[in-house]
Order: C-alpha cells, then structure tokens, then sequence
C-alpha cells in the first residue's frame, strides 16, 4: 500500500501502488511520475516527483480530485499495470482515513486511518475486502524518526520500525527490527530522498555494535535496479543478485571455501517469478515451479530434482532455493516426497 502503513517496512518501501481506471470522473486530474517518494505520514505518505510520459514503462499514475486530493495512484512496471490504491474515505482536513488496495485487478485488502489533530497518523488498522481485521500499526513520534509498531490480527506484535526523515519530511534512513521484541539485530536501509530508491542495506546485531553485511544497490540511466551486491562484514563480495527489467534474474553466492551456487529465475508478463533453477558448483540439483493466484499471492511451489523426481510440495509459499538435506530457505513446512539427501 503506497498510501498505507508501513506495518512491513521491507515491502512497503521497495513496493508500489497500482491498477488502471477505465474511467474518470468531470472533474479529475491525471499525472504519471517516475517516483514516489516516502513522506512523514502526516499526510500522503508519498510525494510523486519527475513528470514522465504516461506511455512511460515505469511510472506512477496519480488520479486527483477536484478538491486536489489524491484519489487514486497506479504503478506501472514494465509497462504494465500491476495494482492500484484509492483513498476512498477522507477526513475535514482533506486527508486519507480509509483506502482500498487492488492487485491486478483484484480487491484485496482495506486500511483504516487514525490521526491526531495535526494530521499525522497515529493508528492504522487492515482488513480483507470481507471485513476480517489482519493487522494494525501504531505510530509514535520522536525529534529523531518515527517509530512504527504492527501487530497480526490476535494484537501479537510482528515488527518494529524507525523511520528517519529529513528537514524536508522525505524519508532517507529506514531501520527493521528481525525480532519485535529484540532491537539487538536490525536492518538498516538508506534511500535516496529526491528518488525514493533504495542505495544501501545494512544488517546490524550487537545492538549496533557489529556489521553483518551489506547490500549496495545499482541501477541503471533510468533508475530501474540493475545489480545488488552482497558484501560480508569483511567487505568481500558473497553474493550478486542480477535484475532484467527490474525483476530478478539470477542470484549467485560465492562462498568463502571455493563453492558456488547459482540461481537463475523465469518470469511471467506481470514480473512474477514462476520458475527457478538451482546449481551448485555447476551441477542442476533443483528446478521449481511456481504457482499464484489472481490476486498474486504464491499458491504453491513444486520442487524436482534435476531428472524430474518430485522432491517436495510447498502449499502458499514460493520457494527457489534449496539444501541437501531436503530443507529449505527460510525453513518453511511442506510435504516432503523423497528423504534427503537430496543429491
């Protein structure tokens, strides 16, 4: 949600807005932009800057009213449309109280907004289009950032959030706590304010004491990310993630005892990885496929071993990478139909 909380800091930063009206009203006004820009959510929570052509491959398309508020913004990628949000609800102050959020084309969730007196948000809660309750963030104010804490829909607390503004109320400096309860390990991301882009990624623990690692982003004339580069606390290069048009192609990591491991990707007209290759040391161990649903959520993803053998099924997941020992990435359950080893 573009226009929404940032109850998944990672997601809502590098994520956009997006879905084409098929009409207007009278009095609306349209603009694309090449960039959104993350604001002091007391207001929009994004400002559009760079007025591009609205044939433009990557834009923002921002839909206004007669009144000048935001009503709609839709983000193109690749020339196509992928999602939309609309402010459907607005306070005495002109600004957004309830918005609704699509992806392509379908309805998936609504945010209800609470503000102070000065217009900044205090309080946002998330629903499905049928009316469960799926989360909610509450926002505190500091001298030095904003504070953002969210919680799942039984009020369980999920994630914690800095976030640094400068004078001019755009957001240059983002910090994600991995534990909710432990500010010990954080993310740190640092974004260009004139574009919004992300330049740098941090992993911290010892409370700030120790560098994990770091990702250097780099992009392209046209600002469309091209290479991030994963570097070890001692500065060597670990990892390469390499983007064709802004979508992940390839991912290669290059371990500290001499193997290699290198995944490439496949993806579909809506920029949806729907299929992956693993090798390691040059050898095929891994293909996977993956499935969605029409909202873009992950359905299932299927692995096979190189000569087809089935190896294991993850129900709402999307999994691309794998060990030998039948597990996967992020530790994620699922139905495992050969024992490990897997190769």
């Amino acid at each position: 949600m573009g226009m929404g909380s940032f109850r998944d800091l990672s997601a809502r930063i590098l994520a956009g807005t997006c879905f084409l009206a098929t009409s207007l009203p009278a009095d609306a006004a349209v603009a694309s932009y090449r960039y959104s820009l993350n604001e002091r959510p007391c207001r929009n929570y994004a400002r559009y800057v760079g007025t591009v052509s609205p044939l433009a491959p990557y834009r923002y398309e921002v839909e206004t009213d007669s009144a000048n508020r935001i009503v709609r913004v839709t983000r193109y990628k690749r020339g196509r449309a992928l999602s939309e949000t609309r402010n459907t609800a607005f306070n005495t102050a002109n600004l957004p109280i309830t918005t609704v959020t699509s992806e392509n084309g379908t309805p998936t969730g609504r945010e209800s907004t609470e503000r102070d007196a000065s217009g900044c948000v205090v309080r946002a809660v998330e629903y499905t289009m049928s009316g469960a309750r799926t989360g909610s963030s509450t926002y505190t104010y500091n001298t030095e950032y904003v504070e953002v804490h969210g919680f799942s829909a039984d009020d369980k607390p999920v994630s914690t959030a800095r976030l640094y503004y400068n004078a001019d109320g755009l957001l240059t400096r983002a910090v994600g706590y991995s534990n909710p309860l432990d500010v010990s390990v954080w993310y740190e991301k640092t974004l260009d304010p004139s574009t919004g882009i992300v330049t740098e990624i941090r992993q911290y623990k010892d409370y700030g004491k120790t560098l994990v690692n770091r990702q250097v982003y780099q992009y392209d004339s046209n600002d469309v990310v091209v290479h991030v580069f994963g570097f070890n606390a001692a500065g060597r290069l670990f990892a390469t993630r390499d983007f064709n048009n802004g979508v992940l192609a390839k991912l290669t990591y290059n371990y500290s005892n001499g193997t290699t491991r290198e995944i490439t990707y496949t993806d579909d007209a809506r920029g949806y990885i729907t299929a992956a290759e693993q090798r390691d040391n040059g050898v095929l161990h891994c293909r996977f496929t993956i499935e969605y649903l029409a909202d873009g959520t992950a359905k299932r993803t299927v692995v096979q071993a190189a000569d087809g053998t089935m190896l294991a099924e993850y129900p709402n997941q999307a999994v691309a990478e794998c060990r030998a020992d039948g597990t996967v990435i992020g530790e994620l359950k699922g139905t495992i139909y050969k024992s490990p080893p897997w190769w």
